[in-house]
């Protein structure tokens, strides 16, 4: 979780805005080359070899996380991570649901007190009620579709289009740096 956590800090805080929107960053699939260079740059107690380790541990890390979602990266395995997948799984990891209501997992809580001073918690949570609409709207779908097509002795998985939760996932972010009205 201690990597979890400064991996964040280097995506979310040190990764200069402009260079994402110039497209010298691509967030989308952020590989082992640009996470090295960047690492170099904010992280010096870290060699590049070091850098290039944590990478690796992270991205199998994270694919051990993601059985909560469909998207088979199998076959793309040599490509990087999406930085919004970072940000869902930290999400996922520290934070439940209590009704509709995101709350800490309390064995989690000095972790998320330690990145959320870091990074605003309103970033974690805007992530995890995304993805737990998303989720929601899609299971919903698929209840529906069983029931139509008569099929209901059929199990209903946990699926939602990550794709579509990325897209979305700017736009919240851009409201929470408006100023209030």
């Amino acid at each position: 979780m201690v990597n979890l956590s400064t991996i964040l800090e280097m995506l979310f805080k040190r990764v200069d805005i402009q260079e994402v929107l110039d497209g010298e960053i691509d967030c989308a699939n952020f590989t082992k080359e640009t996470f090295v260079l960047l690492g170099r740059s904010y992280f010096r107690q870290y060699s590049s070899l070091e850098l290039e380790n944590l990478y690796e541990y992270f991205l199998v890390e994270l694919r051990k996380q993601e059985e909560w979602r469909v998207q088979d990266r199998a076959a793309n395995s040599h490509l990087g991570f999406n930085v919004f997948e970072v940000l869902l799984n930290f999400a996922d990891q520290v934070l439940l649901e209590d009704g509709e209501d995101p709350v800490c997992n309390y064995p989690r809580l000095l972790r998320w007190r330690m990145v959320s001073h870091q990074l605003e918690e309103n970033l974690f949570t805007t992530a995890f009620l995304a993805a737990r609409d998303l989720w929601r709207e899609n299971h919903h779908r698929q209840q529906q579709r069983l029931s139509k097509s008569n099929a209901g002795r059929r199990s209903v998985r946990k699926s939602f289009s990550f794709e579509r939760l990325c897209s979305l996932l700017p736009a919240f972010l851009d409201c929470l740096n408006e100023p209030c009205r």
